[in-house]
């Protein structure tokens, strides 16, 4: 008899197989669907769950069903900022987007991962793929920085379609993130790092903010003081202009600023509407939050670099 997911996160003692895997290492490289355009994570991930669960959509109808939203690459920077904040899609567009796909065939459940959840993400991940959900995690990959210390520069759908003691394994692209990586990723505010060169090149004068208040979305710019930290990039440059080989320890500079996101870190799980899977996600509930988890301030985990400028003139 299947353990109760509602009892299942506080138990440690649930007999569950080593590796569990939907595809294998070689099944990953031949059936995955890769990447299918700018900002298109969820609608591919989208694709990969209809096709592990015997299903399929051409892209056009994916990137429609899930309203994929893009970069405004040409826009002035208040508005650039706000389709960053946006682009791509969240975990409600993938859910109502497969149910469009499918006539409501196929349903979703999210679970928040953010604040810290207690419970064990490997042994959860096990529990569900044995029993038939498609996991697709919501990461914020700005949390791991890159081996060579880059900062990634949005948020990431991806389905996992095994877990191992060597870590959960993904698709778009094929990997086997550590648990200790992806827990960071799974577990983050609504914040997205825009980087200084990306700000510094769509900046001016006499930038208009008044679209942030026409959007509905003010309050959380102003929480995060969006203009303050734009204004206090662009005096660095600035000095950067007017004393640049005077100004000492650069590698201090402020690299990212910190904007709202739209998206939500967690992990969806998707299944046939009234399978077996389904009954059992209709009777879970969301996982308990930690209780020694203390809310970190956004700016200090987002600071992206201090300001420290020598300058001797």
């Amino acid at each position: 008899m299947a353990t109760h997911p509602s009892t299942f996160y506080a138990l440690s003692d649930v007999m569950l197989p080593e590796r569990v895997v939907l595809w294998d290492e070689t099944e990953v490289a031949k059936k995955q669907i890769e990447q299918v355009g700018a900002s298109a994570c969820g609608a591919t991930a989208v694709l990969n769950v209809l096709k592990l669960l015997g299903r399929s959509a051409s892209v056009d109808e994916a990137n429609n069903a899930v309203k994929t939203k893009l970069r405004d690459l040409e826009a002035p920077l208040p508005q650039y900022l706000s389709s960053r904040s946006v682009a791509g899609t969240t975990h409600i567009d993938l859910i109502e987007g497969l149910g469009k796909l499918t006539c409501g065939e196929i349903v979703g459940q999210f679970f928040h991962m953010y604040p810290e959840r207690d419970f064990d993400l490997e042994n959860w991940l096990k529990y569900w793929l044995v029993h038939g959900a498609i996991p697709v995690a919501t990461l914020n990959r700005q949390k791991v920085p890159l081996t060579d210390g880059t900062i990634p520069d949005a948020w990431h759908h991806q389905v996992i379609c095994g877990v191992s003691s060597n870590g959960a394994h993904l698709t778009n692209p094929e990997a086997v993130c550590p648990f200790n990586e992806i827990s960071k990723q799974l577990c983050s505010e609504s914040v997205l790092l825009i980087h200084r060169h990306d700000i510094i090149q769509r900046w001016s004068n006499n930038i208009d903010y008044s679209s942030w208040n026409s959007d509905g979305i003010n309050q959380r710019w102003i929480e995060l003081k969006v203009q303050e930290q734009i204004n206090r990039m662009v005096k660095e440059e600035t000095l950067l202009l007017l004393h640049g080989s005077e100004i000492k320890h650069r590698e201090l500079l402020t690299t990212h600023i910190t904007i709202p996101a739209a998206y939500k870190s967690g992990i969806t799980l998707f299944a046939l509407r009234d399978s077996r899977t389904h009954r059992l996600l209709e009777n879970s509930t969301e996982l308990p939050i930690k209780l020694i988890n203390q809310r970190k301030d956004i700016e200090e985990q987002y600071s992206g670099g201090q300001i420290n400028l020598s300058i001797n003139v």
